[in-house]
């Protein structure tokens, strides 16, 4: 008699998504940053909209114009609160990484002291981690039929 092996991904019930790499630990830690990134993401951009001289003068110190900082400010705002909606986080991640590039840039090349570039250094590279962990999980979600 034969018998027939049934492979173990029919065995997993329909509705029901395989486990993550590293479980639900790690995606409660990957929550909490996104969570605590878009209050900061959120929050932080209100003086460039608001005008504060402080943001006026950073700005004006890189030559950029105030439609720039107004435009940044708006996109922090919206990635910070795209970092709050599952299928839109790890493509949020990636805008705010290469807006933390930017903010490196003019850290490293026109504000003083330079030492403050580690703060958006580490932002990226925590939005890095959010971006790596969220594309990886809606890559695997999407490549099983039926979940």
């Amino acid at each position: 008699m034969t018998t027939i092996e049934i492979p173990v991904a029919d065995r997993t019930p329909r509705g029901t998504r395989p486990p993550r790499p590293g479980g639900r630990a790690l995606n409660v830690i990957v929550w909490g940053l996104q969570i605590g990134l878009a209050v900061i993401m959120v929050l932080a951009p209100l003086p460039k909209l608001t005008g504060d001289y402080a943001a006026v003068t950073e700005f004006n110190k890189i030559g950029a114009p105030d439609w720039f900082r107004y435009f940044t400010g708006g996109l922090e705002i919206a990635g910070g609160l795209a970092l709050l909606v599952p299928r839109l986080a790890g493509y949020a991640a990636i805008l705010l990484a290469v807006i933390m590039v930017g903010a490196i840039v003019a850290h490293l090349t026109v504000m003083t002291p330079a030492v403050f570039a580690l703060v958006p250094a580490v932002m990226m590279v925590l939005f890095g981690v959010i971006a790596r962990y969220r594309l990886s999980h809606s890559r695997r979600r999407t490549a099983q039929p039926g979940l």
